[in-house]
Order: C-alpha cells, then sequence, then structure tokens
C-alpha cells in the first residue's frame, strides 16, 4: 500500500512539473516561484484532505506528523504536518528539504528566513502567492508565541483570498482541511517559498 501511494505521489510530482514547465513557456520562460518541492508538498498535502484525530492530537497519521519533528501524541500538529509533507515531497524527488521543518510555525518562519526563502506579508506581492507555498499566521487570542500554518492550494487575484491546506484545524480542530483567508488578514505573518 505504502509503495502503491509513493508510486501515486512520484505521477503526481511529474504532473505537475510538466504543467509547470508548459505554463513557463507560455509566459515567456518566466518561472514560477513556487518550484517542484513546493508543488510536491502540496500535491502530498492534498492526499491528506480530512485525515482526522483519533482522541485529542493523536491518531497514526497525526502521530506520523509529530514523530517527524520528535514529539509523541497530544501536542498540537499544523507545522508538524507541513514538515512531514515537506519531507515526503523531498524523498519522492530524491533531494533534501531547504529547512528541516519544526512543530513551531513561528520556528519554521525563522527556518524560512535563514534559508532566504521568507516573505513578510508587506511585502508579499500576488506573485509570492503560488501554490505550494507556505503560509504562516500568528494566533495572539492564544499567547503571542502561538502560530499556524498551512501550504497555499490557489489563490484569487482579484479578491486578494487565498485558499490553503492545513493541520490540526477545521471546525473543531481535529484535521487536515481546507480553508480560505484574505492577504489583508491581520495575523497574517508571510509566505515561505518552496523552490
Amino acid at each position: 500500500m505504502a509503495r502503491a501511494l509513493s508510486d501515486v505521489a512520484a505521477a503526481a510530482v511529474a504532473i505537475i512539473g510538466a504543467v509547470a514547465a508548459y505554463l513557463a513557456t507560455r509566459s515567456g520562460g518566466a518561472k514560477p516561484l513556487a518550484g517542484e518541492l513546493g508543488h510536491a508538498t502540496l500535491t502530498r498535502a492534498m492526499q491528506d484532505i480530512d485525515i482526522r484525530e483519533q482522541g485529542k492530537n493523536d491518531g497514526p497519521r497525526v502521530r506520523q506528523y509529530l514523530r517527524q519533528v520528535g514529539l509523541g501524541p497530544g501536542h498540537p500538529w499544523c507545522a508538524a504536518a507541513v514538515a512531514t509533507w515537506l519531507h515526503e515531497a523531498a524523498d519522492v524527488l530524491g533531494r533534501p528539504p531547504p529547512i528541516e521543518g519544526s512543530a513551531s510555525s513561528l520556528t519554521t518562519r525563522e527556518q524560512l528566513k535563514t534559508a532566504g526563502l521568507w516573505r513578510p506579508i508587506a511585502t508579499v506581492r500576488h506573485s509570492h502567492v503560488e501554490p505550494g507555498s507556505i503560509i504562516i499566521w500568528r494566533r495572539p487570542k492564544q499567547g503571542a508565541w502561538r502560530g499556524h500554518i498551512g501550504l497555499v492550494r490557489s489563490w484569487d487575484a482579484g479578491g486578494g483570498t487565498v485558499t490553503h491546506i492545513s493541520g490540526n484545524t477545521g471546525v473543531a480542530g481535529d484535521r487536515v482541511a481546507v480553508a480560505t483567508t484574505t492577504l489583508d488578514d491581520p495575523n497574517l505573518l508571510g509566505i515561505g517559498v518552496l523552490v
């Protein structure tokens, strides 16, 4: 079963790469900001949509996410999910990820800054909002140190809205889900571009 999923993920990455290459030729050869790794990471995340907890911050896939960042069950896992998707995508592509990832969205942001992949919201233009980019918020209601993280699925340039996939979210905060936010959300910190 795992081999079959790996084969499907590899095929999806190849298709996405071919589409990106085609689109680059249609745009005069301009390279998209989010590259092959961003698209592969998004593909991996899309396969997990509607993964749900079994118990509080627990379950087979949630444990895999948390193990990726060195934690056991019972911890918030949105950043761990992104780190897992990133590592799985990098494995499919046969290359190391540009950042390690973390159990913390704000630590992930610092890793993206160090790697030169971070775009603060004040500098984000619509062209930076590419599918497969990492999107990070702060959550001031829960304390200044906490944040939330996901992957851009799509965006609407006219409306300034971003559709994203994230873990430890949804109505009950217990699943991988798709949601929409606006680029002018005051809690949005910025975008990490995976190339």
